[in-house]
């Protein structure tokens, strides 16, 4: 995983504690994720938001992004938005 150019970690990432916090409404949605790049599935403005996953403790959130669907699908980008894995 890279920030800013950066390496700031390597290894399996386990999400499932900020994907249970978007599950159970704990973890509030940072914003509409508008897919500029059109690396999801292309659908209306407003269908996708984006959640932080919060990993650099003391030095602000981190590159770590999950994006949710209005039907409930996840992805999973550990660079920003500039790759996507789908969660489920």
């Amino acid at each position: 995983m890279t920030s800013f150019g950066r390496v700031v970690g390597r290894g399996t990432v386990d999400v499932r504690a900020t994907v249970k916090g978007i599950e159970s409404g704990t973890l509030k949605s940072r914003a509409i994720f508008e897919n500029k790049e059109g690396l999801l599935p292309r659908q209306t403005y407003g269908y996708h938001e984006r959640f932080v996953r919060t990993t650099l403790e003391g030095r602000g959130v981190g590159p770590q992004r999950l994006v949710r669907g209005q039907a409930g699908e996840l992805y999973y980008t550990p660079v920003h938005y500039k790759t996507f894995t789908p969660l489920n």
